[in-house]
């Protein structure tokens, strides 16, 4: 199975189904609540990588890629949230736009992971 199924499945819980109202109404008035979000959902995507190089190829994981994929993944999530909340308008279309991007940043770690050899 592609991992980009894995990836938009942590994406969905990362972003959704593991944000609670709380969190979801908070994160623009809270940096501390904002960073949880993103831990979150940086330990989401992790959990679905992880089953993914478990199920589809337990002897090619990777622990060097997949730690610094999670580390600029939390980063550039964390800018990308930052930026919607604070210095974009709060539209449809800068929700829409925040969502393609988040999910561009996962098909890019998908796209590199192949290049480089750690999926095949």
């Amino acid at each position: 199975m592609d991992p980009i199924l894995y990836l938009l499945l942590g994406h969905y819980l990362g972003d959704y189904g593991m944000q609670s109202d709380e969190t979801a109404g908070n994160k623009r008035n809270s940096i501390v609540v904002l960073t949880r979000h993103v831990v979150t959902y940086t330990l989401s995507i992790a959990a679905v990588l992880l089953i993914y190089y478990l199920v589809e190829t337990p002897a090619q994981f990777a622990w060097e890629f997949m730690g610094v994929s999670l580390l600029v993944i939390f980063v550039i999530h964390w800018i990308q949230d930052y930026s919607k909340l604070h210095l974009l308008p709060d539209t449809k279309q800068t929700y829409y736009f925040d969502q393609v991007m988040h999910v561009a940043v996962l098909y890019f770690f998908r796209v590199i992971a192949y290049k480089t050899g750690y999926i095949s």
